[in-house]
């Protein structure tokens, strides 16, 4: 049910902006892919947390192309369903902004405040972590996108699980971004039941686990 609401009209998601996106492991049991390619690789996620929820992409710019404002304008929805309030989006997403200005959604640039029922932001500075998951587990909405291959290729050696940024926020919710970049394309939207079949929960977990062990 939840990825017919996200995927709502959307027959195609064309990921060919001039961003180039890493991929996600999704690795908790409240959390599920809704873009892969063809190798079965992820770049858009959500997941369910305490009483919020998550919509994550793996680049900034794929929450604001207009080629994808049908499964942004989704996106809203779904993450704002459980609580009736503001929209803020990070002084960092003002192209977002602007898009959601243009379809008369109110919304407005803000840091994340208390009286938000979604949050807009990017993955690249974990400042917030702490209070961002305080405000899903309570019934929020967090919209974030970004990549890491440029923090793996300026921290080699370090672990991009553990350690970037973004995954700071998002490993709670089962989902992380990976280190590597993927190849964007034009993918067609994922239907229900491909969504089981194609990506293996437990072997993201098993893999989310080797990648966490690894002392690098």
């Amino acid at each position: 049910r939840d990825l017919n609401l996200l995927l709502r009209g959307v027959s195609e998601l064309d990921i060919l902006t001039d961003g180039v996106p890493s991929h996600l492991l999704v690795h908790g049991t409240l959390a599920f892919p809704l873009g892969l390619d063809s190798a079965y690789q992820c770049f858009l996620a959500a997941a369910h947390y305490g009483r919020g929820r998550v919509v994550v992409a793996t680049h900034e710019v794929l929450l604001s192309t207009p080629k994808l404002t049908d499964f942004i304008l989704n996106a809203i929805h779904w993450l704002g369903a459980k609580k009736k309030g503001r929209i803020g989006i990070n002084p960092n997403l003002k192209d977002l902004h602007d898009l959601l200005t243009q379809r008369q959604v109110v919304c407005e640039i803000t840091e994340l405040t208390d009286n938000l029922s979604i949050y807009c932001c990017q993955s690249y500075s974990d400042n917030e972590a702490k209070k961002i998951h305080e405000f899903v587990a309570e019934g929020g909405g967090l919209l974030i996108g970004g990549q890491a291959w440029w923090w793996a290729s300026q921290n080699e050696g370090r672990n991009v699980l553990a350690e970037y940024p973004g995954n700071k926020i998002l490993n709670g919710f089962g989902i992380s971004i990976l280190g590597e970049s993927m190849e964007a394309g034009k993918y067609p939207a994922l239907r229900p039941e491909e969504q089981q079949g194609h990506y293996h929960f437990r072997r993201a977990l098993a893999q989310f686990q080797q990648h966490l062990d690894k002392k690098e």
